[in-house]
């Protein structure tokens, strides 16, 4: 009876490790404590070598002295009309596997910000693209130039074509369509955008800093010697994806 009352009182992990205790069932818990143990650690050495996927976006500024229409800033200038919007992911390659893209038939993941812009001339003479800037917080940059860009796809292994990339495309459509660049569009050969057309431009930037959360597209034309600028105002914003 005293003995019975002795294993009564004895904490359960002591019971196991009595001398009378089945050997193979010390042998399980073992085994048992040991898969814990390398589950645990396995689980520790995913969750610390994988990190996640970081997805960037730069999305239309919600403001007071412009439209915003799906993923385009809009601007409604006395000379002309302009939309600029950022080339996501999944737009770029909709555009590298176009005619537009010329050889890029890969879909490059450079660290480029690429933006598209439509402009309409409104005036009864050509306007010229000047200038496309970006800036955000004190950084500035201007648009990469058709060597650039060249030197930035050559680097990451692909076809350096962005002289058909940069090539201007006259938009034949009210209501145009990323998705339909070859049926919406054709090449534009002209250095300038005569009355009336409206015209497609790529261009791409250097990408912003994780840090600067606001960013401005400023479009610069000139008129006659004059030269008219409008901004088209973007955010940034970051998702990260777990795998584990």
């Amino acid at each position: 009876m005293q003995q019975i009352r002795y294993f009564e009182k004895m904490p359960l992990r002591h019971l196991f490790l009595y001398p009378n205790t089945s050997l193979l069932f010390r042998k399980l818990l073992r085994f048992a404590g040991f898969g814990f143990f390398a589950v645990s650690l396995l689980s520790c050495s995913r969750n610390a070598v994988v990190p996640p996927r970081i997805d960037h976006d730069i999305v239309p500024s919600p403001g007071m002295y412009y439209g915003v229409s799906g993923r385009r800033v809009v601007r409604h200038a006395m000379l002309f009309d302009a939309e600029c919007f950022f080339v996501d992911e999944k737009t770029r390659q909709i555009v590298f596997l176009s005619d537009a893209g010329g050889s890029l038939k890969q879909l490059p993941d450079v660290p480029l910000a690429f933006f598209a812009i439509t402009l309409t001339n409104r005036t009864l003479r050509p306007l010229k693209v000047e200038s496309l800037t970006s800036s955000w917080g004190e950084g500035t940059s201007e648009s990469l130039s058709t060597e650039s860009l060249n030197d930035a796809l050559r680097l990451y292994g692909r076809s350096p074509d962005a002289g058909t990339l940069y090539t201007s495309r006259r938009i034949t459509v009210d209501e145009f369509l990323i998705d339909h660049i070859p049926e919406q569009s054709v090449r534009y050969n002209f250095d300038f955008i005569a009355p009336g057309d409206r015209v497609l431009i790529f261009r791409a930037f250097p990408f912003p800093p994780v840090r600067a959360k606001t960013m401005k597209i400023t479009l610069g034309v000139m008129d006659e010697g004059e030269k008219k600028t409008v901004d088209f105002d973007f955010i940034q914003k970051e998702s990260r994806h777990y795998l584990w």
